[in-house]
């Protein structure tokens, strides 16, 4: 029993495997990382106080409802995938180019919505050494009290 289990469940399971990792690969390398800026949430904080960055939130209308920074822009466009949800980004997009700041994408977790805006704003000419993305988004920053609730900006 032991021997038809190595000849024919051992390989099928490292089949099985590997075909998941080469799935998860493909749909994850779709977005291009090259030169992917993080910025932690400690830097953010201290541009944030200081003025020196341009923020961008990406969550759904409902997120950014939830928590926000005041002064961001809100573009309700996650997880920017959509043609709709692009145009969304798109939005913001002549206001960055108003400003010489640092553009810092804000999305719930730093892992989707703000990379696909980057790689949506860099196709449309924003210059990658200005896009930064939020390391652990919204949930994953420390000092809740420095965000809001609401619709205002």
């Amino acid at each position: 029993m032991k021997n038809k289990f190595l000849l024919i469940g051992a390989p099928l399971i490292i089949v099985t495997a590997f075909a998941g990792f080469i799935g998860w690969n493909t749909y994850h390398s779709a977005m291009d990382t090259t030169g992917m800026q993080y910025v932690t949430p400690e830097t953010f904080r201290e541009w944030y106080s200081q003025g020196k960055a341009l923020v961008v939130d990406v969550q759904t209308y409902g997120g950014y409802t939830q928590m926000h920074f005041p002064g961001s822009l809100p573009t309700h466009a996650y997880p920017v995938r959509t043609p709709d949800q692009k145009k969304r980004v798109e939005s913001v997009i002549p206001t960055i180019k108003k400003s010489k700041k640092p553009v810092v994408l804000v999305c719930p977790g730093g892992i989707t919505g703000a990379p696909n805006a980057r790689v949506h704003l860099l196709s449309k000419g924003i210059p990658n050494k200005r896009l930064f993305v939020l390391q652990g988004g919204t949930f994953g920053f420390p000092w809740k009290n420095m965000m809001i609730s609401g619709t205002r900006r």
